[in-house]
Formats: structure tokens, sequence, C-alpha cells
């Protein structure tokens, strides 16, 4: 079945205030990771990092995801979300993180640092580092700053290696703190924000459940900005999708947020997925019947109509009404 041209799952996906949201890894990488989102992404960063930059970024080129140490004999890997380079050798890494480990400082550090190391030619005493800027979403504050009351935190790797010059501009991350980023846009009137604003609003607000006010604000913004409008359809256009491998992994990330994942356009598929995948692993067919119910319980509890999702899981509407 072709999701995207099913028009009852278009318009039910329109009613519904459920969505996967912008901020989870899969759906981001969608939208800005993708092969064709080079120029969306360039708009976005030039929009939110602004003054961290020297010079706007013009054109950009995807690099690879995954860097391990140099000289390194085991298989440890950073493994970033999206990393990129500009028309001047600049790089980025940007970062969606939706839990905490404690030490998401340490690890932005790390990532930036590594880029460095990867990229900046070797030499003896006197290197010219690689220009590297990292650009990280976040569910809360960095550790250390929760009382900061910026949603907007520039954090700078920093060295006092004796012996060593280094030239050229140590690399720093932009930390943006989307509970922040939503009570700023909540107390601040549409017309009066401002690019880096009207981005990572839009991002933080993207498929969360929404006030009528919230909701107005995130539709403005898309009118106002043609490029805000086209990371929108990005987005739509990754909620229908029917690749089973990706719907599988956005499965794999929501893990105990299924609540929030009211999609039709993907439930039914990534259901299968995950019970084909618990079957291949427990060797019977079980773990596919307990992906369908699960996927119907969520639907249901989303508001679905229960012809909907019988049509959708196969389950007799007798069976729904027992879940």
């Amino acid at each position: 079945m072709q999701l995207q041209s099913n028009p009852e799952i278009a318009a039910t996906l329109q009613r519904m205030n459920q969505k996967f949201s912008l901020t989870l890894d899969p759906v981001f990488k969608m939208v800005f990771g993708s092969a064709e989102s080079t120029q969306l992404l360039g708009k976005m960063l030039n929009a939110v990092l602004g003054k961290e930059l020297d010079r706007p970024i013009e054109e950009l080129w995807y690099l690879p995801q995954e860097y391990g140490p140099v000289g390194a004999v085991d298989e440890r890997v950073c493994r970033m979300d999206i990393v990129a380079k500009d028309q001047i050798g600049r790089i980025y890494d940007i970062e969606m993180q939706r839990g905490y480990d404690g030490v998401y400082n340490d690890r932005l550090f790390l990532y930036v640092s590594r880029l460095v190391t990867h990229y900046t030619p070797h030499g003896d005493k006197e290197l010219k580092l690689q220009k590297v800027v990292g650009l990280s979403f976040g569910e809360q504050a960095l550790p250390g700053m929760e009382k900061c009351p910026s949603p907007f935190v520039v954090i700078r790797v920093e060295t006092n290696q004796p012996g060593y010059h280094l030239r050229g501009s140590l690399p720093k991350t932009l930390h943006v703190n989307m509970p922040l980023v939503r009570s700023l846009g909540n107390n601040t009137d549409v017309e009066d924000f401002d690019e880096q604003l009207s981005w990572c609003y839009y991002i933080a607000m993207e498929g969360a459940m929404m006030t009528t006010e919230e909701k107005a604000k995130v539709d403005t913004i898309i009118d106002s900005n043609i490029d805000i409008e086209k990371a929108h359809k990005r987005y739509i256009q990754s909620l229908l999708t029917d690749d089973q491998d990706l719907q599988l992994r956005m499965l794999q990330e929501l893990n105990a947020e299924w609540r929030y994942a009211g999609e039709l356009a993907t439930a039914r598929n990534m259901a299968m997925a995950e019970g084909l995948e618990l079957g291949r692993e427990e060797g019977r067919e079980e773990g596919y019947r307990q992906g369908i119910l699960e996927m119907a319980r969520t639907m249901k509890a989303s508001g679905v109509a229960i012809g909907l999702i019988a049509g959708y899981t196969g389950l007799s509407e007798k069976e729904l009404a027992t879940l």
C-alpha cells in the first residue's frame, strides 16, 4: 500500500494532535539529515547559530556520522546525529538530545574535539585547528547551567596544554534549552520572534501536544517563513514514509513514549516490523501479535475510531473492545 496516496490517512493526521515530535532523533534526521536537505539545514544553522558564525553558510555537504580516535586499535567510535561541512571548510555537529546521561556536556566536548582531531592536518609544534561548530538541542539545561535564564548557551572547548601554539578558533557548541525556548516563545508575541527563536520554537513544538494559542503561533511561523514551511513539509513527508526499517527505528526510539505516537500512516507497518522482529528473536508468532496489540492500544488511547483501528490492525471490533 502506498501510504502517501491515502487521503483518509492524510485527513486523519490533520485532525490528530499527537504526532512524532521533531525532537525525536529519527524524525529530526529525516527532516534535516536527508540527502535533499542540505539547503534547508544551512538555512536553519544560519538562523540558529547567527552571531556565532563569522560568515554565513552558503553551501553544505554531509560528512560521515561515525568517527573513531586517531590510531585506535579498538572499535570505539563517536556516533553523531548530523555532521556537515560548509563552503569555507567549517564543520558542524548537530545533536538532538531527548534524554540525559549526566555527562552530556562532556560528550558534546568529545564530539567536537573528535572532529577537530580527525580533520586537522598533523604538524609539529604549530597546528591550525579545524574550525568546528556544534549545535545541540536538549530537553534540559546542561549540568552546571540549570540556573541560566537564557535558552541559548555557548560552551567552549579550552586547552592549556604547554608547548603548543594553537592557531584558529577553538571549537564551541551552542546549546539550545528546549523547555526554555517553549517558555520564551509562549511569553513573546509572535511578531516579535527573531529568526533564531522562530526556528527553535518550531523545532521544539512540531509534533508536540499544543494548546490553541501555541498552535496558532506555530502556524503563523510556518506561514511567514518559507524555509520553516519547507521543514514542515518534510516533517509531514517523514510521517507518511512506508520505509519499514525507518519505522522500526522510530518505534525503538519512542520506547515507553508510545502513547505519543498517533500516526496512522506509520502505526500498522511499525507494529508489523516490530512484531516480525520479536517473532524472529523468540521463534514464535506471539511477538507479531503483541506488536499489533500495542499499536492498537496506542491508536485507541489517541481517540482513533474503532473502525479505522480494525481496518489497520486486522483485529475485530470485539477484540478491540477488550483492550
